[in-house]
């Protein structure tokens, strides 16, 4: 029995990592995508692929490991809510830093870019 279940918990984790990625994509173009209407648009697209790059695998992973070794969806949940604010001061400041805006309109963008994925996630589920 104990054979059966590792080898099949061993042939869905390939599945589980594309399934990953295919959110990793999919959120990056949900959060991208208002930062076509802003300008200077390469600056705010091209910081806003570099953040969702370094943030999103990240963020993904670190849910799934938590919720593997925790799981409980209430502790999931409330982590996930403290990672996205982390997230979102992070990205505030690459967009401060690399667009050279101000620290409100950085976070602004941040926050809502953020917001927009996580209520589609949420609407998606």
């Amino acid at each position: 029995y104990h054979n059966i279940f590792v080898g099949h918990y061993e042939s869905i984790f390939p599945i589980i990592r594309i399934v990953v990625r295919i959110l990793d994509l999919f959120t990056i173009g949900i959060e991208t995508f208002p930062l076509l209407f802003l300008k200077p648009r390469k600056q705010w697209v091209r910081t806003g692929l570099l953040c969702n790059v370094l943030t999103n695998p990240l963020l993904n992973t670190l849910r799934i490991l938590i919720f593997s070794l925790y799981p409980n969806e209430h502790l999931l949940w409330i982590l996930t809510l403290c990672m996205e604010v982390l997230v979102v001061l992070g990205e505030g400041w690459f967009y401060k830093e690399l667009v050279h805006v101000s620290a409100k309109k950085a976070l602004l963008v941040s926050t809502l870019c953020n917001c927009l994925s996580f209520g589609i996630g949420l609407w998606i589920l």
